[in-house]
């Protein structure tokens, strides 16, 4: 993997967008002062690639700039000639994304999950986290106790570095599976003792069992056949007895139904001679009657005629009344519209009077509405006048306010700001003494442990020496001097004394030591543990000291604008107040002045509005503004005078058309009048002439309408006989059909009798048949009793409850068979099962104790350690010139110096510079090594590395030894970045970048590059 740009936002203290160009570049130097923040750019490049960082692992919120909403990272590499691009963004719910380049320059998107961007992200590097922090990111204090420290420490970093407490847990995951194999083994035998039927002698029981039980199945199988032919037999009886009662019940119902039919017969002919007696007697009522339907029609049309006379004389009665009263009403009228016309010529004259006053009155109201306007125009300027000082006056108020407010929240701010220092500067004294605690205390608890381990081994040792000499006290007993020898078979010629060893004593010292080591490590886990807080706590403290120095800087900076010494910050507030008291007195006192102007100015406006349209359409001549009390009086006035004109001309104006609208009136009365009298002549001809068109009579209406009366009397009756005749006929008819019918139903009746008696005697006989079949069947299945058709069900069921039965006992002698023979070879199964747990366990016994920390992890750290010398050795070889190359001698690294004949000595011996080189060299080694010896498969060549600090304390020959050392590394293809606050380093390696901070936010410049302000970022954080 090799880095090609890196974009980051928002990230630590990078609050606005920076980018770091990799490509081009082979040997770098990243250079700032403690803090700018040169390692947040490893962080940010880790964080892109596995969404977590190693000071605090997945929990990156607190990496977000102080104040900022959200961080992104973009972070652009090449792997084996593929170009691809990483962007991750916090917090979490805005996604991540992976994408590759296309050969035409495009963004080909590949992952868009956190979670799977990290696991395709390893498959492509080859790398984990946890890999890639060790071997990118080269811890280099590490490398230097590595190097020269003593060998538990060695173990200890090897341990770390490779994995190898993965083995250890493996260790006590066998050591659980055996014990777990050795508990199912006791289970799986405990459950065979349980499977006590599982005999040869229970499964030979159990088949003749289930073979008696098959027989006595077959013998009663034999008799159902019988008893189902009895049933059967005993139903065809119970069916052919049922039907002959049926058929008996029916014979008697089809003799009443006949008997029935005739006596119905004879009602019906009854009835019909009853219908024939009374139609006769509506006959002769009505000859009897003596209705004449040709009179009845003659008198109707007289008694019409005399009342179409009658309405005629009294429709020429009406005619000549009305005759009368409208000639009165003519009259009448003449005379009242003469006297309303002399009344609406007097009220025109007076409303011609009323409106020349009322046109004077409006004269005078026009000059006086001229001058009002005049004087609320002048009134109107004054009080704009005065409200632009007003407002001057306020701004200029809101202005000092403003400087106070401002000024007051900067002194405020200022001193909030210098006691979180001052209290930010005690926390961090308290962090850093307790850093100093916890490191003593984590030195400590790592001594002890080392110490532990070392008497733990010795005590192991021991236990191991007393079991061997146990064992071959165990081959000596018996022997004599002559006896072959049970190891090599050759004559014992002397047999020395030997005490017993002391196993239990040796056992003894082993637990107790094991019990130290355990301690050891429990404390040195927990001095780590309140180390690492301790650290981290004094991380944050020293953050916190540095917000604290860049936010009083700010306020510094925000109060450097205004002129104002910082010292100073609470007499200027206060001058500015009261500047601002005094800009608001001012702009009160213009505000009653603009107030008393408009409120004059309103009041004649008010006034002159209520004139309303009066003055519309007049051509006003222009007037001087006067004294407003006395324009308002003079216009108070003239519309006082002008209403009351207007009122008095209204008044004559609305007596003029009423007294106009009456006259008109009356004359349409005149005219409605002559038009009545017209309508009432014509009316009274029109009924003289259908009176006399009518004629005379000399018939008397009396008579006339008694003979109408008798004779309508005789037409009802006549009609209700009419209606009672035709009733009589349609019952006759239907008195004649009901006896027809009754007559055949007679007949049906006597025909069903007869066949219903002759199916009675046939069923008889087949019932009588049926009971012969019954005692045939009963004597051939040897039922006992005389027989029984209702028994007959009951012993079949019977039976086959006994088959039943018998099935079942059978069948469960079956499945007792079967269980038996299955849990036979069940037990077979678990005893194979038992003998597998137990070679389980003794293989994850073999296992736990090859895992052991003084066997194979051991072998491991030793393999590690020859790999890693002779790897090591020739990366020292070239960074030296080939005057140094590491070996490894008692456990512990040597130098050979090819200068000095060969010469073989300590690593400690090293000057600074040569130490410097010789981890370097070291972890260059571990670097190309971890993925094949910690198992991340085969061995990768990787092309980047990045050396954070390290050269603090390194004299200046050392580190130009240092520096000629990393410029032969980046010699070949390999991109080296360098990471330190060291001048000097900065000035050996001309291609660097500076972080450069300003107050709490950091940002990046290349000397003699373009500046960054000027460089477009590529970058965007999603809001």
């Amino acid at each position: 993997m090799r880095p090609l740009r890196l974009d980051v936002r928002g990230f630590t203290s990078f609050r606005e967008p920076a980018t770091l160009d990799f490509e081009h570049r082979r040997l770098f130097a990243i250079t700032g002062p403690t803090g700018a923040g040169k390692s947040s750019l490893l962080d940010a490049m880790t964080w892109a690639l596995y969404g977590q960082v190693p000071r605090v692992g997945r929990e990156t919120r607190q990496l977000i700039t102080h104040g900022a909403k959200a961080m992104a990272v973009q972070f652009e590499f090449s792997v084996r000639g593929d170009r691809y691009r990483v962007s991750r963004q916090a917090p979490g719910n805005l996604g991540a994304r992976l994408e590759q380049q296309r050969p035409d320059g495009a963004w080909e998107p590949l992952e868009d999950r956190a979670r799977e961007v990290t696991r395709r992200i390893e498959d492509l590097l080859g790398l984990d986290f946890a890999t890639f922090t060790k071997t990118v990111l080269l811890p280099q204090g590490a490398f230097d106790t590595f190097l020269r420290g003593d060998e538990p420490q060695r173990r200890d970093i090897l341990t770390r570095l490779l994995g190898l407490g993965r083995y250890e847990e493996a260790g006590r995951a066998a050591r659980n599976r055996a014990a777990g194999a050795r508990s199912a083994a006791e289970a799986t035998r405990e459950q065979i003792e349980r499977l006590d039927a599982a005999t040869p002698e229970a499964i030979t029981h159990l088949e003749r069992e289930h073979a008696s039980l098959a027989a006595h199945v077959e013998t009663l199988a034999g008799r159902t056949t019988l008893l189902v032919a009895v049933s059967e037999s005993a139903r065809v009886t119970i069916e052919a007895e049922s039907a002959a009662d049926r058929a008996a019940t029916a014979s008697a119902e089809a003799t009443r139904d006949a008997e029935s039919a005739r006596d119905a017969l004879d009602g019906d002919e009854q009835g019909r001679e009853q219908a024939r007696a009374d139609r006769d007697q509506l006959d002769t009522e009505r000859a009897a009657l003596g209705y004449d339907e040709a009179e009845h029609r003659r008198l109707e049309r007289e008694a019409q005629m005399l009342d179409q006379r009658e309405a005629a004389r009294r429709a020429v009665d009406a005619a000549e009344v009305e005759q009368c009263g409208a000639l009165e009403a003519a009259e009448e009228a003449a005379e009242e519209a003469a006297r309303l016309g002399r009344e609406a010529d007097s009220a025109e004259s007076a409303r011609e009077r009323a409106d020349i006053t009322s046109r004077a009155a409006l004269d005078t109201l026009a000059a006086a509405a001229a001058a009002a306007l005049a004087t609320e125009r002048a009134l109107g300027e004054a009080a704009n006048a005065a409200d632009d000082r007003r407002v001057a006056a306020e701004l200029a108020a809101a202005e000092r306010h403003e400087d106070a407010r401002r000024l007051t929240t900067l002194d405020e701010r200022l001193r909030t700001q210098q006691q979180v220092l001052a209290a930010a500067g005690h926390e961090h004294d308290q962090a850093t003494a307790a850093r100093e605690t916890a490191q003593t205390a984590s030195d400590e608890a790592s001594e002890w442990l080392s110490e532990a381990e070392e008497r733990r081994a010795e005590r192991a040792d021991a236990l191991d020496l007393a079991q061997r000499q146990d064992a071959a006290m165990t081959l000596r007993q018996g022997l004599q001097p002559g006896d072959p020898c049970p190891v090599c078979g050759e004559p014992i010629s002397h047999i020395d004394p030997h005490i017993p060893p002391e196993l239990d004593a040796a056992r003894t010292a082993l637990d107790a030591a094991e019990a130290v080591l355990r301690n050891a490590r429990s404390e040195q886990a927990t001095a780590a543990t309140t180390l690492a807080a301790a650290e981290a706590d004094a991380m944050r403290v020293a953050s916190a000291v540095e917000r604290a120095n860049a936010d009083l800087d700010a306020v510094r900076a925000e109060a450097a604008p205004s002129g104002v010494d910082v010292d100073s910050l609470t007499e200027a507030a206060e001058q500015a107040s009261a500047d601002a008291e005094a800009e608001r007195a001012r702009a009160a006192v213009l505000v009653a002045e603009r107030d008393r102007a408009g409120e004059a100015a309103g009041r004649l406006g008010i006034l002159r509005a209520s004139i309303g349209d009066a003055l519309a359409g007049l051509d006003t001549a222009e007037a001087d503004a006067g004294d407003p009390e006395g324009v308002h009086a003079a216009l108070d006035t003239a519309i006082d005078a002008h209403r009351a004109a207007g009122a008095e001309a209204a008044l004559a104006s609305e007596h003029a058309r009423t007294a106009a609208e009456r006259s008109r009136e009356a004359h349409a009365n005149v005219q409605r009048a002559g038009e009545r009298r017209t309508r009432a002549d014509a009316e009274l001809a029109r009924a003289q002439e259908h009176l006399a068109s009518l004629g005379a009579s000399d018939v008397d209406a009396d008579t006339v309408r008694a003979a109408l009366t008798a004779t309508q009397q005789q037409a009802t009756r006549h009609r209700e006989i009419e209606a009672a005749l035709a009733t009589a006929a349609q019952e006759l008819a239907a008195a004649d059909a009901r006896v027809e019918a009754a007559g055949a139903a007679l007949a049906r009746a006597e025909e069903t009798a007869t066949r219903r008696a002759a199916e009675a005697t046939d069923a008889l006989a087949l019932a009588e048949d049926a009971r012969r079949g019954l005692a045939e069947a009963w004597t051939a299945a040897a039922v006992e009793g005389a027989p029984d058709a209702s028994r007959a069900p009951r012993l079949l069921d019977e039976h086959r409850a006994a088959v039943a039965a018998c099935e079942r006992e059978r069948d469960l002698a079956a499945q007792r068979l079967e269980t038996a023979r299955a849990d036979a070879e069940r037990a077979e199964q678990m005893r194979a099962d038992a003998s597998t747990y137990d070679g389980t366990a003794e293989l994850a016994d073999d296992l736990a104790h090859e895992l052991r920390r003084d066997r194979f992890i051991a072998y491991v750290q030793r393999e590690a350690m020859y790999l890693l010398a002779a790897d090591a050795g020739e990366r020292l070889r070239t960074l030296s010139s080939g005057r140094y190359r590491l070996v490894v001698r008692d456990e512990a690294f040597w130098v050979v110096d090819g200068f000095n004949g060969d010469e073989r000595r300590s690593v400690k011996t090293l000057s600074g510079g040569e130490t410097f080189l010789a981890s370097l060299a070291l972890a260059l080694a571990l670097s190309e090594r971890l993925p094949e010896i910690a198992g991340r498969g085969g061995a990768m060549s990787l092309e980047s590395l990045f050396l954070d600090e390290g050269f603090g304390a390194l004299d200046q020959d050392s580190l130009d030894t240092a520096i000629g050392g990393l410029e032969t590394l980046a010699g070949g293809q390999r991109l080296v970045g360098v990471i330190s606050h060291i001048p000097e380093v900065a000035e050996r390696l001309p291609d660097r970048v500076e972080v450069v901070k300003n107050g709490a936010t950091s940002r990046l410049v290349t000397p003699g590059a373009v500046p960054e302000a000027e460089v477009e970022p590529s970058l965007t954080v999603t809001p």
